[in-house]
């Protein structure tokens, strides 16, 4: 979007002759000034980040030299410019002749806004379409009672996984703006019961390719005071990442250890791994290393940041270590 709508035309002048102690409130309750000459002609503008940077006397010398911007800038190229010379506001310029000043509070405000509209949005959407989804993929379990070929069955298999992914899409959606201000319901689980019943969830997963699965329990039985619905989010979230990068044959093992005070859960696989330019950014929002399964499975750019989170907002820490084609480890310290 272009800066056109958010130029200002009542600005705040001093002259440049005049003394800083003059006008010195005036700025920084305004945040800048037009700096003009004594024949009434605009020379510049100043800022309070000038005032703050320059000791001087007079207005004129405390102005420092900042770019001139047209109606049709966009705001992001403005922004860049604001940034870079590290000022509030510049000038508005259109065929020579001053049209106004645009600030960046106004810019910045407007992007906030932007974004809240566009989350509430794509919140609504994600709520409207998962009935819908719901009701086909409840009718793709009817079709498999249907006696038909083998082509049949796979294209009922198809369509599941196509609804699957969707809703996984959706409920990442909708659990990525609301989850972090929410507070968390703890409590009292067992430890091993809840990774558990987090395996047995993708049975299905584990055996359509042909992966092993275990759960070695290093400790007895393990309480901690946790939110039951998203600490099983993020062990879901780490389990099927393990699945969908791991080979068809391969290996996948969720271990408990107890560590002084601390638990630590390590979910292990003997997957693709992930290369070294993608491992600082695994744990971003809409992440750029999000990339299809070893079975060409989708990804968000969600799960890890979720997981993360979560994790976080329990008071414990997650890190991994991988190498490309020797697979990956996830480590939860609770």
């Amino acid at each position: 979007m272009i800066i056109s709508p958010f130029i200002k035309t009542d600005y705040f002048t001093v002259r440049a002759f005049q003394g800083i102690n003059q006008v010195r409130k005036t700025i920084f309750e305004h945040g800048s000034a037009l700096v003009i000459s004594e024949d009434s002609k605009p020379i510049g503008i100043i800022t309070a980040h000038d005032l703050a940077t320059r000791q001087h006397n007079l207005v004129i010398d405390c102005l420092t030299d900042k770019p001139k911007v047209t109606n049709n800038h966009l705001i992001p190229e403005v922004l860049s410019m604001m940034q870079k010379v590290h000022s509030d506001a510049l000038m508005v310029y259109e065929g020579g002749e001053l049209t106004g000043i645009v600030h960046k509070r106004d810019l910045t405000d407007y992007l906030c806004r932007s974004i809240e509209q566009q989350k509430t949005l794509v919140h609504s959407i994600a709520h409207d379409l998962k009935n819908p989804l719901s009701s086909v993929l409840s009718a793709t379990y009817l079709l498999e009672d249907v006696d038909a070929g083998a082509e049949h069955k796979e294209l009922v298999s198809l369509a599941q996984q196509a609804c699957n992914y969707a809703n996984g899409i959706i409920n990442d959606l909708l659990f990525s703006d609301g989850h972090k201000n929410e507070p968390l319901n703890k409590e009292r689980l067992e430890l091993n019961e809840l990774i558990t019943d987090c395996v047995e969830s993708f049975k299905i997963a584990l055996q359509q390719k042909d992966i092993r699965l275990s759960t070695p329990i290093q400790v007895g039985e393990c309480y901690i005071a946790a939110d039951r619905i998203k600490l099983k989010r993020a062990f879901s979230n780490l389990i099927s990442n393990a699945i969908k990068f791991t080979p068809s044959g391969g290996g996948i093992s969720v271990i408990t250890n107890q560590q002084d005070s601390h638990l630590l859960i390590a979910i292990k696989d003997s997957g693709i791994g992930i290369s070294v330019e993608m491992q600082p950014h695994i744990f971003d929002k809409f992440t750029n290393a999000k990339r299809q399964g070893t079975n060409g499975e989708g990804s968000t750019g969600l799960g890890m940041f979720i997981t993360k989170q979560i994790i976080e907002q329990h008071g414990g820490k997650i890190w991994f270590e991988s190498q490309e084609q020797q697979g990956t480890t996830f480590y939860i310290k609770l």
